[in-house]
């Protein structure tokens, strides 16, 4: 089953005639492709917002530091992730995408790419609290993680990792573009895909 998450910004500046608008799919992919499971131990994810709009946003409300260089955050949404697996699994979520640098992504592969960061937090497994842990770095645990390139998150119940049937969590989705480049004295269309995945261990 895919289900698409669409998210849209643009930026108006006041001082200058410009104007980027930046896009985002998500894609979820679940181990099963269906609606129904197709085969025993098959779970499905799913996102509760299909549509992110980051809305308008001029330079200096991005900038408000008017900063020369580095990234600064044009918005920040929160969205609920959902797993549910027919019998007890144990699990991953990765988030698929072009890399960037810090193990951040990239909304596009091109140099003036905007830069989307995930963060997973409030986690619940088949109803109880739970925290994250990371599947390559064991220093990279708690209730809140960063979703790194290449590197998975599961839930831990009371610290160990246990099969589950429902996974509950909220993900923040942070959108940050190159200050140097809102002083663009052209427009820009930046967009991009990811994909949300689950992996069985």
């Amino acid at each position: 089953m895919n289900t698409l998450i669409n998210s849209a910004t643009s930026h108006r500046p006041r001082r200058k005639a410009v104007a980027i608008a930046c896009g985002l799919s998500l894609c979820v992919l679940a181990a099963s492709p269906h609606t129904a499971f197709a085969e025993p131990g098959e779970c499905k994810l799913t996102v509760s917002t299909p549509e992110l709009d980051l809305g308008n946003i001029g330079p200096y409300e991005a900038n408000p530091k008017d900063l020369k260089q580095g990234l600064v955050s044009l918005n920040q949404q929160t969205n609920t992730l959902h797993v549910l697996c027919p019998q007890p699994t144990r699990f991953a979520i990765y988030f698929r995408a072009t890399p960037g640098a810090n193990g951040d992504y990239r909304i596009n592969g091109k140099p003036d790419a905007a830069t989307l960061r995930l963060k997973m937090r409030q986690v619940h497994a088949d109803g109880k609290p739970a925290s994250w842990a990371s599947r390559q770095d064991a220093s990279r645990n708690g209730a809140e993680v960063k979703l790194l390139h290449g590197d998975g998150v599961y839930p831990l119940i009371g610290g160990q990792s246990l099969p589950v049937t429902q996974l509950s969590a909220s993900v923040d989705i942070e959108t940050l573009f190159e200050a140097s480049l809102l002083r663009s004295g052209s427009d820009r269309d930046l967009s991009g895909e990811g994909q949300f995945e689950i992996v069985p261990f």
